[in-house]
């Protein structure tokens, strides 16, 4: 585990002349747990944990990424009380609509809805949707797991394609890098076909407490690991 609490790790930017274009992918937990702690409403603490999944995009993509994936819902959270359901989708799509759609036109990346939308508030399944018209085909992808459960993922894949399934999956590229905040030890899901090789980390801090420094420790940890990949 890194500890991302360790105020001794360097502050320079990472060399990204050194690092080849990747994938990353986000698990970004403790929202309900830090909300606890600091007294304050589910609402208000997802709209901050909001703020740092936009930090956490917009590093990676100065840091040469290509691919990122964001786990915004499982298709098992869709189960949590309304209350806190409420609240996460009310934050989600208010980032969808302003710092996301931001971050969108700033990198001009497509956006892709890897879930069950008939699942999802009209006005959720909209925000992603309108998300999706501003990429200039400069490679840059957002994959946006919402509603999302593999194993739908597969059914769906193989209804469209058979056997043959792997270019009819919602995530179509494997993840080189998966960060779960909040010191949880699982990945619950998240694209577990396309992390097979991917390098995990988990942070102790939750997602409302992450920053550059966190993501920057990560990326540096990366470059220093030796890929094999089953090789």
């Amino acid at each position: 585990m890194i500890d991302s609490r360790d105020s001794s790790y360097p502050e320079s930017l990472v060399d990204s002349q050194s690092m080849p274009q990747f994938h990353v992918g986000l698990i970004g937990d403790g929202v309900r747990r830090w909300a606890r702690l600091k007294g304050m409403d589910l609402r208000r603490a997802y709209l901050t944990a909001m703020t740092n999944v936009a930090t956490f995009v917009d590093f990676f993509f100065r840091n040469d990424a290509t691919i990122i994936s964001l786990y915004m819902l499982s298709k098992e959270n869709l189960g949590r009380p309304k209350e806190d359901l409420d609240a996460a989708i009310d934050a989600e799509t208010i980032f969808f609509e302003t710092a996301l759609l931001d971050l969108v036109k700033k990198w001009s990346c497509s956006v892709v809805h890897a879930g069950r939308p008939e699942l999802l508030p009209k006005q959720y399944v909209k925000a992603i949707d309108d998300l999706s018209g501003f990429s200039d085909g400069n490679g840059r992808k957002i994959y946006l797991l919402a509603a999302y459960n593999p194993f739908d993922e597969i059914r769906h894949a193989v209804q469209n394609h058979g056997l043959d399934f792997q270019n009819s999956l919602w995530v179509r590229e494997p993840a080189d890098i998966v960060i779960r905040t909040s010191g949880e030890y699982r990945i619950s899901n998240f694209i577990p076909l396309q992390s097979g090789y991917a390098e995990l980390f988990f942070l102790s801090k939750h997602i409302n407490e992450l920053d550059e420094s966190d993501c920057r420790q990560v990326l540096e940890a990366f470059q220093q690991r030796r890929r094999r990949l089953g090789r």
